[in-house]
């Protein structure tokens, strides 16, 4: 399985961020593994590194999970906040997986109107790890060879289109004095 550049843990509780940095460091299935503990700090962390158009590349995790039950600001605000943000449009939930101690069904149905890509009840497990990087691997590798595949119909930014539509007229031929 190809290794992800980098996984985001965003989870109030620095006990389960500590278990499950561990246990994808020896996973290694990331080159990185990066804790955040509170909501305020993730939206920050991910407006500045994907919705920023001056961050490296590298800046946005490749997958995120993301607790829901945090204080101060929870996990649905952080979904939300991004949603919001101009210049998160390119951003895309489907990066990130709930993982939550919540079996409600409603906190699963709002998780989904996010568009998120997984639902994870706590514990990580190897298990789990492995089920979500199996789909979210094929998924991703689907994504590019898709792009691959779409012809690239812009010009870059310093030239400009000589096409007009039939029976337009050319302002410089036509114009001339006679």
């Amino acid at each position: 399985m190809k290794k992800l550049n980098s996984i985001l843990l965003v989870d109030d509780d620095a006990i389960c961020s500590w278990i499950n940095r561990v246990m994808l460091e020896e996973m290694k299935v990331a080159q990185t593994v990066a804790c955040i503990n509170d909501g305020k700090s993730a939206i920050e962390y991910l407006q500045n590194g994907c919705c920023n158009p001056d961050a490296t590349p590298n800046a946005c995790p490749d997958l995120i999970f993301l607790d829901l039950n945090m204080p101060g600001v929870d996990g649905f605000e952080v979904l939300e906040k991004l949603r919001e943000t101009k210049g998160c449009e390119s951003f895309s939930a489907e990066k990130i997986v709930v993982l939550t101690t919540s079996m409600h069904q409603k906190d699963l149905e709002k998780a989904n109107n996010y568009n998120v890509y997984g639902y994870l009840i706590k514990p990580l497990t190897e298990a789990k790890i492995n089920g979500i990087l199996e789909g979210f691997m094929e998924r991703l590798q689907q994504k590019n060879s898709e792009q691959k595949e779409k012809p690239n119909n812009t010009l870059p930014p310093d030239r400009h289109s000589t096409d007009r539509p039939a029976g337009a007229v050319n302002p410089l031929k036509e114009n001339k004095l006679k």
